[in-house]
């Protein structure tokens, strides 16, 4: 499982990256220049848009994922070590 700072330090970078992708051709920014242009007009938060929607799309999936590793350990009776 992805601990969560990781998967917040992880999301802030793909808001930029998306930015990235939507500039055209012509005026294309560095990815400095388009943090920075996100915090200008944004703030902080502007580089988590969108996190609470993404997680809610993730969070599901991962759940059954991970209820389905434990209950398939417990069918097969694997012990963990840890």
């Amino acid at each position: 499982m992805i601990q969560t700072e990781s998967f917040f330090s992880l999301y802030k970078g793909l808001v930029p990256a998306t930015y990235l992708q939507m500039q055209s051709h012509a005026r294309k920014l560095s990815t400095v220049a388009t943090c920075v242009k996100i915090i200008e007009q944004g703030g902080v938060p502007a580089l988590y848009a969108g996190f609470i929607s993404s997680l809610l799309q993730v969070l599901p999936s991962a759940a059954i994922s991970y209820f389905v590793y434990e209950f398939i350990k417990v069918v097969m009776k694997v012990e963990s070590t840890q």
